[in-house]
Protein backbone atom coordinates (compact mmCIF):
# COMPACT_ATOMS: atom_id res chain seq x y z
CA UNK A 1 0.00 0.00 0.00
CA UNK A 2 1.02 3.20 -1.25
CA UNK A 3 1.73 6.17 1.54
CA UNK A 4 -1.62 7.78 -0.07
CA UNK A 5 -3.02 4.13 0.40
CA UNK A 6 -2.33 4.14 3.56
CA UNK A 7 -3.50 7.79 4.31
CA UNK A 8 -6.90 6.66 2.45
CA UNK A 9 -7.05 3.61 4.88
CA UNK A 10 -6.81 5.47 7.90
CA UNK A 11 -9.09 7.97 6.87
CA UNK A 12 -11.11 5.10 5.96
CA UNK A 13 -10.95 3.42 9.46
CA UNK A 14 -11.81 6.67 11.15
CA UNK A 15 -14.92 8.12 9.26
CA UNK A 16 -16.60 4.74 9.78
CA UNK A 17 -15.69 4.57 13.63
CA UNK A 18 -17.49 7.90 13.76
CA UNK A 19 -20.40 6.27 12.23
CA UNK A 20 -20.50 3.43 14.27
CA UNK A 21 -20.07 6.31 17.71
CA UNK A 22 -23.25 7.97 16.14
CA UNK A 23 -25.13 4.93 15.31
CA UNK A 24 -25.72 6.00 12.21
CA UNK A 25 -27.02 4.59 8.30
CA UNK A 26 -24.77 4.51 5.79
CA UNK A 27 -23.57 3.44 2.32
CA UNK A 28 -20.16 3.85 0.88
CA UNK A 29 -20.98 4.94 -2.79
CA UNK A 30 -18.20 6.16 -5.17
CA UNK A 31 -14.32 5.05 -6.20
CA UNK A 32 -14.47 2.89 -2.57
CA UNK A 33 -17.49 1.19 -3.80
CA UNK A 34 -16.12 0.26 -7.02
CA UNK A 35 -13.23 -0.73 -5.06
CA UNK A 36 -15.44 -3.24 -2.84
CA UNK A 37 -15.93 -4.48 -6.24
CA UNK A 38 -13.21 -4.81 -7.68
CA UNK A 39 -11.97 -1.61 -9.18
CA UNK A 40 -8.09 -0.76 -8.81
CA UNK A 41 -7.84 2.67 -9.30
CA UNK A 42 -6.50 5.13 -7.04
CA UNK A 43 -8.81 7.09 -4.90
CA UNK A 44 -9.43 10.77 -5.12
CA UNK A 45 -11.73 11.24 -1.96
CA UNK A 46 -14.21 8.65 0.25
CA UNK A 47 -18.15 9.22 -0.58
CA UNK A 48 -20.91 8.43 1.75
CA UNK A 49 -24.07 9.08 1.48
CA UNK A 50 -26.20 8.94 5.09
CA UNK A 51 -29.76 9.52 5.78
CA UNK A 52 -30.47 13.32 6.68
CA UNK A 53 -31.14 13.62 10.02
CA UNK A 54 -27.61 11.19 10.74
CA UNK A 55 -25.72 13.44 8.63
CA UNK A 56 -26.26 15.76 10.94
CA UNK A 57 -25.29 13.85 13.48
CA UNK A 58 -22.41 12.54 12.22
CA UNK A 59 -21.16 16.82 10.91
CA UNK A 60 -21.75 17.47 15.14
CA UNK A 61 -18.91 14.88 15.43
CA UNK A 62 -16.59 16.07 12.81
CA UNK A 63 -16.71 19.97 12.83
CA UNK A 64 -13.51 20.91 13.70
CA UNK A 65 -12.87 18.77 10.02
CA UNK A 66 -15.58 20.62 7.63
CA UNK A 67 -13.86 22.63 5.20
CA UNK A 68 -17.61 22.72 2.93
CA UNK A 69 -21.33 22.68 3.59
CA UNK A 70 -23.31 21.29 4.25
CA UNK A 71 -24.71 22.51 1.24
CA UNK A 72 -26.71 21.81 -2.05
CA UNK A 73 -24.53 21.14 -5.21
CA UNK A 74 -25.89 20.95 -8.27
CA UNK A 75 -23.56 20.61 -11.62
CA UNK A 76 -23.96 18.76 -14.82
CA UNK A 77 -23.76 15.33 -13.39
CA UNK A 78 -25.09 15.52 -9.59
CA UNK A 79 -27.35 17.08 -7.49
CA UNK A 80 -27.41 16.86 -3.79
CA UNK A 81 -26.58 17.95 -0.50
CA UNK A 82 -23.49 17.08 0.95
CA UNK A 83 -20.51 18.53 3.23
CA UNK A 84 -16.71 17.90 2.77
CA UNK A 85 -14.44 16.94 5.52
CA UNK A 86 -10.48 16.89 5.30
CA UNK A 87 -8.85 14.57 7.67
CA UNK A 88 -5.39 13.79 7.85
CA UNK A 89 -5.04 15.42 3.92
CA UNK A 90 -7.92 12.85 3.02
CA UNK A 91 -11.06 14.32 1.48
CA UNK A 92 -14.30 12.63 2.81
CA UNK A 93 -17.88 13.39 1.36
CA UNK A 94 -20.74 13.26 3.20
CA UNK A 95 -24.00 13.01 1.36
CA UNK A 96 -27.37 13.56 2.16
CA UNK A 97 -29.58 10.62 0.34
CA UNK A 98 -32.66 11.86 1.05
CA UNK A 99 -33.06 13.84 -2.51
CA UNK A 100 -29.67 12.90 -4.16
CA UNK A 101 -29.74 12.31 -7.88
CA UNK A 102 -27.33 12.06 -10.92
CA UNK A 103 -28.41 13.26 -14.15
CA UNK A 104 -27.83 9.75 -17.24
CA UNK A 105 -26.49 11.15 -20.35
CA UNK A 106 -28.36 8.34 -21.85
CA UNK A 107 -31.64 9.35 -20.69
CA UNK A 108 -31.32 12.54 -20.70
CA UNK A 109 -32.65 12.86 -17.18
CA UNK A 110 -32.08 13.47 -13.79
CA UNK A 111 -32.77 9.99 -11.67
CA UNK A 112 -33.05 9.69 -8.11
CA UNK A 113 -29.91 7.41 -6.49
CA UNK A 114 -32.97 5.79 -4.58
CA UNK A 115 -30.59 4.64 -1.46
CA UNK A 116 -31.74 1.85 0.32
CA UNK A 117 -29.57 1.35 3.50
CA UNK A 118 -31.47 -2.08 4.17
CA UNK A 119 -29.75 -3.62 1.18
CA UNK A 120 -25.94 -2.18 1.37
CA UNK A 121 -23.41 -4.88 0.72
CA UNK A 122 -20.90 -5.78 4.30
CA UNK A 123 -17.50 -5.76 2.42
CA UNK A 124 -14.74 -5.46 3.91
CA UNK A 125 -11.95 -2.62 2.13
CA UNK A 126 -8.53 -1.91 2.67
CA UNK A 127 -9.08 -4.03 5.47
CA UNK A 128 -11.93 -1.96 6.74
CA UNK A 129 -15.69 -3.20 7.01
CA UNK A 130 -18.10 -1.24 5.13
CA UNK A 131 -21.64 -0.71 3.99
CA UNK A 132 -21.58 -0.40 0.65
CA UNK A 133 -24.07 0.56 -2.02
CA UNK A 134 -25.54 -2.42 -3.94
CA UNK A 135 -22.82 -3.51 -6.72
CA UNK A 136 -25.96 -3.77 -9.31
CA UNK A 137 -26.99 -0.29 -8.14
CA UNK A 138 -23.71 1.15 -8.18
CA UNK A 139 -23.54 -0.28 -11.79
CA UNK A 140 -26.68 1.44 -12.75
CA UNK A 141 -25.42 4.73 -12.18
CA UNK A 142 -21.56 4.87 -13.31
CA UNK A 143 -23.00 3.35 -16.78
CA UNK A 144 -25.42 6.04 -16.58
CA UNK A 145 -22.71 9.07 -15.95
CA UNK A 146 -20.34 7.40 -18.41
CA UNK A 147 -17.73 9.65 -17.63
CA UNK A 148 -14.04 8.56 -18.20
CA UNK A 149 -13.32 7.30 -14.46
CA UNK A 150 -16.59 5.86 -14.45
CA UNK A 151 -15.69 3.43 -17.27
CA UNK A 152 -12.72 2.69 -15.70
CA UNK A 153 -14.45 1.69 -12.45
CA UNK A 154 -16.95 -0.47 -14.95
CA UNK A 155 -14.00 -2.36 -16.67
CA UNK A 156 -12.70 -3.73 -13.43
CA UNK A 157 -15.89 -4.63 -11.56
CA UNK A 158 -16.70 -6.57 -14.97
CA UNK A 159 -19.56 -4.27 -16.44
Amino acid sequence: MTSNEEDIRRSLLWITLVFARANVRYQAVGGIAARAFGATRPLADLDFYLDVSDLASVLGEVREFCVWGPRHFRDETWDLTFAKVEWRGVRIELAQAEGARYYSTAERAWIDQGVDFGRSARVNVMGVELLVMPREQLIAYKQALGRPVDRLDLEKIGE
